[in-house]
């Protein structure tokens, strides 16, 4: 599938939708620790500083020209504290990070440490394991340029939130988690692409928004507390790991695409719902045609028989167009959705047995469109679908007999939040293939 994301619907293209201070360390057989404070910095440590980290930061790059670090949780040396005054220590197997005692009277009333030896990432991917004291009071951070401008994803007093400071100027949302409790460990996953944020914990996304488009530089990882000492801001972490990502393909005219070629070219697509069906998406690499996904429902008795994907690294735009090459395998029940915010939450143009186009409202519900060919088995079709507010417009063309149909209409009650790309397939055999 070529797939891009336009903001503007006139958008003419062949394929669519649219990072100091000085640390001490004393250690033992059994344990090291290291305490820091932005007061006691040198110049003479940053340059060495500097220089060990741009060596370390050429060793774990991978062949493939993607960056893949692994902190060593057995020692404390790299963490830097950049903000406020914290301890950090090991065990010997995992890190710990600790308000130090006063720290609540600073302003700002936080601390942050940083890896130094970490490399500076734009696009990347963060999975933690995490133990929380009591209240927690601490997070992970990224893109970390210095302690004006970075993002972090926290949890406070039970509440997660996502941060970001840009120019010294803090930003938070709140959003709500049910089912976790931090004291008793939790994993987390980070995925930040673009201005594009997402956070799983447990294996559930729980935040999936455009929060960083004003903090688009590359940066490095980081760990924040703050509160008062002890159970209030202490963080355990047990396994902790920072990778970059591909960066997102873009057509001549800036739009975001995805083609298959490679598996560094496949977008963010993922599969969102029917844990049953662990089959369901399947990618084949190639040029041109010869690189697509299968995305397939699951067999008969599968979960729900309907599953849902993703692109989760697609832009976020209310306004636009989709355009993509489609291969209806089986009888039909297909969709290609716009706007994708939750599986609850979505517009797309749904395809049923029999010929039957409709329209998918959001949570309002569907509306048919008429004036579509029936997608015939096994048949290779290309589909325009452009939206502007309730307005939806598809041009549908047999790639085979070259025979074109479109549709127009205005659909009452659609959302029209920004939203991402997605998919849908249902129903046992129901199976389509996205080719560019």
């Amino acid at each position: 599938m070529a797939a891009q994301a336009s903001n503007t619907e006139t958008t003419q293209s062949d394929s669519v939708q649219s990072s100091s201070s000085s640390s001490q360390e004393s250690s033992s057989s059994s344990e090291e620790s290291s305490s820091s404070s932005e007061e006691n910095s040198s110049s003479s440590e940053e340059s060495s500083s500097s220089s060990e980290v741009n060596n370390f930061v050429n060793e774990i790059m991978l062949s493939d020209g993607l960056a893949s670090y692994t902190p060593d949780l057995s020692k404390t040396k790299g963490w830097n504290v950049t903000v406020g005054s914290m301890n950090v220590t090991t065990d010997g197997s995992s890190l710990s990070f600790e308000t130090a005692d006063g720290n609540e009277s600073n302003n700002p009333a936080y601390a942050l440490a940083v890896d130094s030896n970490s490399p500076a990432l734009k696009n990347g991917e963060i999975v933690a394991n995490l133990t929380y004291n009591f209240a927690g009071r601490a997070g992970i951070v990224f893109r970390y340029q210095d302690k004006n401008n970075y993002a972090a994803v926290v949890q406070d007093l039970g509440t997660w939130q996502v941060k970001k400071v840009v120019n010294g100027k803090e930003t938070t949302e709140t959003y709500p988690v049910e089912g976790v409790s931090p004291q008793q460990g939790v994993t987390m996953k980070i995925t930040f692409s673009g201005e594009n944020l997402q956070v799983s914990l447990n294996d559930k996304t729980v935040y999936n928004k455009a929060f960083l488009a004003d903090l688009p530089e590359a940066g490095q990882l980081g760990i924040r507390t703050w509160g008062y000492a002890g159970n209030y801001a202490k963080l355990k972490v047990s396994s902790l790991s920072y990778n970059q990502i591909p960066d997102l393909e873009q057509d001549e005219h800036g739009n975001y695409m995805v083609t298959f070629t490679d598996e560094m070219k496949r977008g963010g697509w993922s599969q969102q719902t029917n844990d049953a069906n662990t089959n369901g998406l399947t990618f084949t690499d190639g040029e041109g045609e010869n690189g697509y996904a299968i995305l397939a429902a699951g067999p008969d008795g599968a979960g729900d028989g309907k599953t849902i994907f993703a692109d989760t690294r697609s832009p976020r735009i209310a306004n636009g167009f989709i355009e993509a090459d489609i291969t209806n395998m089986g009888e039909g029940r297909v969709g290609l959705f716009f706007r994708y915010n939750s599986v609850d939450d979505t517009a797309g143009l749904l395809y049923d047995v029999g010929g039957t186009w409709k329209i998918t409202k959001g949570s309002g519900g569907e509306q048919a469109i008429a004036g579509l060919e029936a997608l015939q088995k096994g048949t290779p079709y290309h589909i325009r679908i452009e939206y502007v507010g309730d307005s939806v417009t598809v041009k549908l063309t047999n790639k085979t007999t070259g025979n074109v149909t479109e549709a127009k209409q205005r659909v009452e009650g659609i959302t029209q939040k920004e939203g991402q790309l997605g998919a849908r397939v249902w129903d046992m055999a129901a199976v389509t293939v996205w080719a560019n």
